[in-house]
């Protein structure tokens, strides 16, 4: 097993930046100086000895989210209320090797950029999406209490809805950022749902048919607004692709928890948590067709496409079998005492897979690369594998 270096964290202290913040002094971090794509890992540092899964101290020991490009540790920023950083994984994100945050107070959100403020807004938001142009910053948010979504541009508001919510994805299509969301009119025969897509600012409605009961998600794929839905008279959800109409594979006495869809080259594909009696599981389907069912108890915690395949790593919830990596239709096991944390620890790079592997046991935890390891030399879990 290789295990990083970790020379650059041993100078931390040597060479901090106001606030705490370290970065080291030979990461280019402008995306532009580069052709080629980088693997980003972000992760947790807890001082040495701290059991940070058993967390004794209720999250009041001080820690650090720390940034590796490529293998090498790049930054580190405190972590803490006085900082304005959590360490949820969900509340950061490696976008053109820059780390952005977000923060909410009582009253307000704020965003940050490597450790250093940028904005910050009223209101209380969990943000659904994130993405850097140029030098503007959107975000889609959802208030942390009640409904409806908003949609900024630099913290200021482009569209805000108080009703409906927004599906939880900002999506890069070319030169486009689009969003999909849903909002509750009143008719004369009562309150039905309307659906939209958000391309680049304008709204456009999704022609949604007339015997849709539930729409689970909506997508751009190929310049067209896709979704899956369960419809009147058909017992499986489908996926309509434009005028094209697809039931998912689905057996009888299976029923859809949560779903949903996914880009993978020219296919559309389908990630769901399903039901059978008391047990669960989740499956995989590529062009309505199934494409894996996991075995009982299998979760999702991340997933990624590369080409035309789809991959994800997924959890047990048995104490007795560990976890599982699907690669394109190939399976492998955990390391034993390993689990998958974070916010989607997985990521194709130049063809070969990669996912973020935590210790359950106290030990250090890895990347794992189409078979080999490498350790991470922090004490604390990996909570995202991005590639930018």
């Amino acid at each position: 097993m290789a295990v990083l270096a970790a020379c650059s964290l041993s100078e931390v202290n040597q060479s901090q930046r106001p606030g705490g913040i370290w970065q080291n002094p030979s990461y280019k971090n402008d995306s532009t100086t580069t052709l080629k794509n980088r693997l980003y890992v972000t992760g947790l540092d807890y001082p040495d000895g701290y059991d940070w899964r058993a967390d004794p101290e209720n999250g009041t020991v001080k820690c650090s989210l720390v940034v590796f490009a490529d293998g090498r540790p790049v930054m580190k920023i405190p972590v803490g209320e006085e900082y304005h950083v959590s360490p949820d994984p969900d509340m950061h994100r490696m976008i053109g090797g820059h780390i952005y945050t977000d923060y909410s107070d009582d009253n307000e959100t704020i965003i940050k950029k490597d450790g250093q403020e940028i904005f910050r807004y009223e209101g209380r938001e969990m943000i659904l999406g994130m993405a850097v142009r140029g030098d503007d910053i959107y975000t889609l948010g959802q208030p942390r209490r009640g409904n409806g979504f908003a949609y900024r541009k630099n913290g200021q508001a482009v569209i805000v809805k108080s009703k409906g919510y927004a599906f939880p994805r900002l999506q890069p299509v070319e030169d486009s950022l689009c969003f999909a969301y849903s909002e509750p009119i009143e008719t004369a025969s009562g309150e039905i749902e309307r659906y939209y897509h958000v391309v680049n600012g304008r709204t456009m409605q999704v022609g949604v048919r007339e015997d849709v009961r539930k729409v689970w998600d909506v997508i751009m794929h190929q310049d067209r607004s896709c979704y899956l839905a369960t419809m009147t008279g058909v017992s499986s959800p489908v996926v309509v692709n434009g005028e094209t109409m697809k039931a998912l594979e689905l057996s009888d006495g299976i029923d859809m928890l949560t779903s949903r869809l996914l880009t993978a080259g020219k296919s559309l594909g389908v990630e769901a948590i399903c039901m059978r009696g008391d047990t669960y599981s989740s499956s995989l389907w590529k062009d309505a067709s199934k494409y894996r069912q996991f075995a009982n108890g299998m979760t999702t915690n991340g997933i990624c496409t590369w080409n035309d395949g789809i991959c994800c790593v997924l959890n047990s919830g048995s104490r007795i079998s560990g976890g599982t990596i699907f690669r394109c239709g190939e399976i492998f096991a955990f390391p034993a005492g390993y689990s998958a944390m974070g916010s989607n620890p997985i990521a194709m790079l130049d063809g070969i897979l990669h996912v973020g592997l935590s210790s359950l046991n106290g030990g250090k935890p890895m990347i794992w690369k189409d078979g080999t390891t490498q350790e991470l030399d922090i004490n604390g879990p990996i909570c995202t594998v991005t590639v930018d």
